[in-house]
């Protein structure tokens, strides 16, 4: 898929972790507003936590985070994985998947 990044938007810390036991090529984005799970996520191979605000819904967050991708660097055409579970406010395991080009 030759995806740049995986961003996963996590309430618990268990899908960086996941992500991270594969090795990917790509670099894994741990978004989240726990500074619990930041710390965490520091720990973990290949996983960089962003820290982000609360929302009420996924197309704001992702939204968000597309945006602080551009800042940091990343081009327009770069593909990014973003990862979430839905409902968005729920801390289920990661049920959604979205492919999408900044």
């Amino acid at each position: 898929m030759n995806a740049r990044a995986i961003v996963t938007i996590t309430h618990t810390g268990s899908s960086p972790l996941i992500l991270s036991n594969h090795r990917p090529g790509a670099l894994i984005i741990a978004a989240t507003g726990s500074d619990e799970i930041i710390r965490k996520c520091n720990l973990v191979w290949g996983v960089e936590p962003v820290k982000i605000e609360e929302s009420r819904g996924l197309i704001e967050t992702v939204r968000l985070l597309r945006r602080r991708l551009t800042e940091s660097g990343f081009s327009k055409g770069d593909r990014v994985v973003f990862i979430s579970s839905m409902p968005f406010t729920k801390s289920d395991s990661a049920n959604m998947i979205q492919v999408t080009k900044i």
